[in-house]
């Protein structure tokens, strides 16, 4: 079990750390997440609960956003805070790099990583990417909406 481990008696630092330090994943059950916020971080029960509650929510609003976009398929990811997604491209390097430099939608573009660089065996992940939820509902929302239209538009579409 790994327990991210940075103390402080600065009070503005102790809820930064809990908040993006201590959310499902990190640890194997609520209890361990509960017990190593209140006594490492200091950090009201409430607060906790609020914030694991809204990764839930975020993590739901991406899945389920990325598979409703046609071709598009994320798992649910169990303790991580980003999904990788298969993607109707014909290669996801190309398709990151082309949503940053060549396309648009309204001024805005995504940012994603390209999932061949997680993996060691060649050509795996060549058309997935990493994404990860910790925008706001609203963003990841917007997000998805600019993805589709990448999409649509992306020439290496394979579907």
């Amino acid at each position: 079990m790994r327990y991210p481990c940075r103390c402080t008696d600065n009070e503005e630092q102790r809820d930064t750390r809990c908040r993006y330090e201590v959310l499902p994943g990190a640890f194997e059950s609520a209890v361990d997440r509960s017990d190593c916020c209140r006594s490492v971080f200091g950090c009201r029960e409430d607060y906790l609960r609020d914030t694991y509650d809204e990764y839930v929510e975020r993590r739901k609003c991406l899945i389920d956003g990325l598979n409703r976009i046609p071709g598009v398929y994320s798992p649910i990811p169990m303790g991580a805070f980003y999904t990788v997604a298969k993607l109707p491209v014909d290669d996801s390097d190309k398709f990151c790099a082309w949503c940053l430099s060549e396309f648009q939608y309204e001024g805005q573009t995504v940012f994603m990583a390209p999932a061949s660089g997680f993996y060691t065996t060649p050509g795996s992940g060549r058309n997935e990417v990493r994404i990860a939820y910790v925008l706001k509902k609203e963003d990841l929302i917007r997000a998805l909406f600019v993805l589709s239209k990448a999409l649509e538009a992306y020439p290496g579409r394979t579907e």
